[in-house]
């Protein structure tokens, strides 16, 4: 599924999500889960845990999408994130 589809889908049944698990946040970003996890576990993507709960907030998806893309255009390299959100170079 598309990824602008899948939101709209979930947008059409009134459950705008702030965030999103791991399986849909792939799905979103059109990954597999496993590369997620991935860049989850390299701190290169942002997410939230809570106890053993990850979820990905959609407006930090969307935020680090345009800078990834901005980085890019560029031709700069990717930089990590943070647990706390700061962004590092890598």
């Amino acid at each position: 599924m598309e990824p602008a589809a899948y939101i709209e889908r979930e947008q059409s049944r009134g459950a705008e999500s702030l965030a999103l698990r791991e399986i849909d946040a792939a799905r979103v970003l059109n990954i597999s889960p496993r590369k997620l996890w991935s860049l989850r576990k390299q701190n290169r993507v942002p997410f939230v845990q809570i106890g053993r709960v990850v979820r990905y907030p959609v407006h930090m998806l969307r935020a680090w999408l345009e800078e990834q893309a901005a980085l890019a255009a560029a031709g700069e390299k990717p930089r990590q994130q943070t647990r706390d959100g700061e962004v590092a170079n890598g």
